[in-house]
């Protein structure tokens, strides 16, 4: 490339191409070239003539036929920033210590500290800017600092813009749009810090190979949600594409686990109107991505990222644009005027409706396309789950059948193959077990919870599985002896080949499987609510722990139920028994804090699992009268607690809270004699979501009347494995307890995630209240947030803990519960 170009004269066709093809680094000439381009209609000419115009990144000025550039990073956090003429320029702006940031990254020599931020490494630069990899100094995280080349900067436009990206982004909070930290400016220099992404463009996946159809959904999904985020917030993108998403991998495979929309460089608000920033009729975008009213410079709204979502699901299903031309300009045309490309050719076969909502998503009228993102995503959601989404129905006007209706034909022909197919050479199911006590006096919890995953697994098959592959269930029965667990779960595992294992009720018999399932490197879906006091790699622990359940009761009891005296009555075995060593402690602290004065009866009552006598629990009620009975009973043994304590009307007044009550427990009990009794749960059946309203609905008509939280986390767990599948694309434990840690699911319970720190999943907490009609009355509804799992109390350190639980298990022979003779409790 000639470089003594002088400043009057046009540059040689091969600066220009250079220019087109952004390898140009010196800001200088860019902006040369760029208001040279501005004025030269001789040039003006050759470019649009050239092949080596760049659809991606070029921008046109309806008005005059000034051609501007945009250059974009292909890094994490991509930089998108728009050159202006020398005449904008701020006059009082120096580049001051800005120049020397740059000066210092080319010479390898970086700055120090920009903003709060340590600066580690560069990550990668432009003509325009540069994005720095930083790590916050208190946080200990690493971020992307972005800032903007001071010759730029002085640019009184490109700073608001490039600061308008930041302001845009960090009003939005959502999973599926990147995460800004902080925004500033530094010597006459903007920067953003924002989330460091691992992981890759969607633009280099594609260049990998064809993506899967159920991926190219799972992208439609996670993009239509995050720009619903962004309209429910009155900011369109505009400028949608490959480029701009990102898929966030945890390892270095690029197994993605979450997508992020990147770069709102050029969103503006909905209702904003003032032309300042880009001048009347510029057209700013990625051509082949843009909207018809976007390639005419018209004003924008919503519709404008529906259509180019619909570009970029059509690029994925077909490797191809929908619209196509020689030079940009005839891109445009194609955009405004021409009807989409008729799909001739897929990449895989792919279901009809997927493709009648693209072509729906690629209508000329914004009226004829989806009304909103949340539209699209419903109906990608129904397509996903295998339905056939109503996609509304486009007014014809006369008009001859689209040249892409032969296309659909073909393409439900292949489906029809493919179903054939599968028909014939079905694929190999994937195989799950199922460890819960089916017999035994814990066989209604145990039986309970197995329905309700029989329930989620019945429903993924229903819908074509995971890729395809149906979940085939493996089913033993513990009895209700932990004992028995080691052994049901290693011949899962090892003969029945299960990938995963759902089930456990109580925490001996979780305990006495762990050291089991660590060895065999396998992966438990643990769905109950127990004493934390322990974290495994192997283990996903959905069910709330302490801080989500006992110690928010607790402090109900204290101040809002004003209780006084408490006795604890429970079954002999861990969870019982620790729980009452953290409402100890959790009492003391209250006391401590608020002068509370509650006293906790010693010694708790503990009643060996299977109990029916409840001598010991009457004589200690009499005794000691306590306000109220915090009941840690687990099972069966449930029954006779509660008939016995409510059976006689001069114990009325005591309240009790339990942590294991269901209607399968309460059932044979007149409930109008169940007078002040009250369940702290993560999930209770009356909740008034739609999701969980269908639910139940689905389960009544199964015959099963009582669902229980542990019913319901066991039916979202299974779901959430199954996302973590999909995306991981195999049931190998090793591979898809990792994917877990950054999946959500929406259920009965609500939205649920886990903690990757911990591998326990935030919960809510409800207060129930227990009606004659046998449900439960939710008396906490509002302000009701899920809570961050701390499986370790605070009143104790790790170490404290472990030496606690050790003590017991000493204490009980090298068992999680007491044994008699030879045989532990039952």
């Amino acid at each position: 490339m000639n470089t003594n170009v002088s400043v009057n004269s046009c540059p040689s066709k091969e600066e220009l191409d250079e220019f087109l093809k952004k390898t140009i680094d010196n800001p200088q000439r860019i902006t040369f070239l760029t208001d040279h381009l501005s004025n030269c209609a001789k040039c003006q000419s050759e470019v649009a003539s050239s092949s080596e115009v760049a659809a991606s990144t070029t921008l046109f000025s309806l008005n005059d036929p000034k051609i501007e550039t945009q250059v974009n990073q292909e890094l994490s956090v991509p930089t998108q920033v728009i050159g202006q003429n020398e005449g904008s320029r701020a006059k009082d702006t120096q580049p001051g210590s800005a120049t020397e940031i740059f000066k210092s990254v080319h010479s390898q020599n970086y700055p120090a500290k920009i903003g709060d931020f340590i600066i580690l490494r560069l990550l990668g630069k432009g003509g325009m800017g540069l994005v720095l990899e930083g790590e916050d100094p208190i946080l200990k995280r690493k971020v992307a600092v972005k800032i903007l080349h001071p010759e730029f900067g002085l640019v009184e436009n490109n700073r608001l813009r490039f600061m308008q990206e930041a302001r845009a982004a960090a009003a939005i909070e959502h999973e599926n749009i990147i995460t800004i930290y902080q925004v500033g400016e530094q010597d006459k220099t903007p920067f953003i810090a924002m989330q460091l992404l691992r992981g890759e463009s969607l633009a280099d996946r594609i260049k990998r190979g064809p993506v899967p159809v159920n991926e190219i959904i799972r992208i439609g999904l996670e993009i239509s949600r995050g720009l619903a985020a962004a309209h429910d917030n009155g900011l369109i993108h505009r400028d949608i594409k490959p480029d701009n998403i990102w898929l966030e991998s945890t390892g270095t495979d690029l197994v993605w686990t979450r997508l992020k929309i990147l770069d709102f460089g050029l969103a503006r608000a909905v209702e904003h109107t003032d032309n300042s920033m880009t001048g009347a009729g510029i057209i700013m975008g990625t051509p082949y991505y843009m909207s018809p009213e976007q390639a005419s410079g018209l004003p924008l709204n919503l519709s404008t990222d529906i259509f180019s979502l619909g570009v970029l699901l059509y690029q994925l299903v077909t490797g191809s644009y929908p619209f196509e031309g020689r030079t940009t300009l005839a891109v445009l045309n194609a955009v405004t005027s021409a009807l989409p490309k008729p799909i001739t050719k897929i990449i895989q076969p792919t279901p009809p409706a997927l493709i009648q909502l693209i072509f729906k998503m690629l209508e000329k009228t914004i009226s004829l396309r989806p009304k909103d993102c949340h539209q699209v995503e419903s109906m990608l959601q129904a397509i996903q789950e295998g339905q056939s989404p109503k996609v509304p129905t486009v007014n014809m006007g006369g008009r001859k059948i689209a040249p892409w209706a032969g296309g659909i034909f073909c393409l439900m022909l292949l489906c029809l193959f493919g179903f054939f197919y599968s028909a014939i050479f079905p694929q190999e199911p994937i195989h799950v077990g199922l460890l819960h006590d089916l017999t035994g006096p814990l066989s209604q919890s145990g039986n309970s919870v197995k329905d309700a995953t029989i329930f989620a697994i019945d429903e993924i098959n229903a819908r074509g599985g995971i890729r395809g592959r149906k979940i085939l269930p493996y089913y033993e029965d513990g009895k209700s002896k932990p004992a028995f667990y080691p052994e049901l779960a290693t011949k899962l595992i090892n003969d029945k080949k299960a990938s995963v294992i759902f089930g456990c009720w109580t925490s001996a018999s979780r305990k006495t499987l762990r050291p089991t399932l660590e060895k065999l490197d396998g992966l438990l879906l643990y769905p109950v609510q127990y004493e934390g006091m322990e974290e495994s790699k192997n283990i996903m622990y959905l069910g709330p722990c302490p801080n989500q359940q006992i110690l928010p009761a607790v402090s109900y009891a204290v101040n809002v139920m004003k209780k006084k005296k408490i006795l604890i009555v429970g079954s002999e075995y861990v969870f019982p028994v620790a729980a009452s060593e953290i409402i100890r402690l959790h009492v003391k602290s209250l006391n401590e804090t608020s002068q509370s004065m509650v006293e906790i009866l010693e010694p708790p009552v503990y009643l060996p699992l299977g109990e029916t006598q409840m001598d010991e629990v009457l004589a200690r009620v009499v005794k000691d009268e306590p306000d109220l009975i915090i009941n840690t009973i687990n099972g069966d043994t449930n029954t006779p607690f509660f008939r016995v304590l409510r059976g006689q009307r001069k114990f009325d007044k005591i309240s009790t809270i339990s942590f294991s009550v269901g209607k399968h427990e309460l059932g044979n009990l007149d409930h109008a004699s169940l007078v002040d009794d009250y369940i702290a749960s993560s999930y209770f059946e009356s909740l008034e979501s739609d999701t969980n309203k269908r639910f139940v609905a689905e389960l009544h008509q199964k015959s099963i009347i009582s669902i229980t939280d542990a019913m319901a986390t066991a039916y979202c767990s299974v779901h959430l494995w199954a996302k973590a599948v999909e995306v991981a694309g195999t049931e190998k434990s090793q591979k898809v307890r990792e994917i877990l840690k950054d999946q959500s699911f929406e259920g009965p319970v609500g939205k649920i995630w886990f903690d990757p720190e911990s591998n326990h999943a935030y919960r809510k907490f409800f207060i129930g209240k227990l009606e004659a009609d046998g449900s439960f009355k939710i008396i906490n509804l509002e302000n009701n947030n899920p809570i961050r799992p701390d499986p370790y109390p605070r009143y104790k350190s790790k170490e404290g803990w472990d030496k606690f639980l050790d003590d017991l298990f000493n204490k009980w022979n090298k068992h999680w519960q007491p044994i008699i003779g030879n045989t532990a409790v039952n």
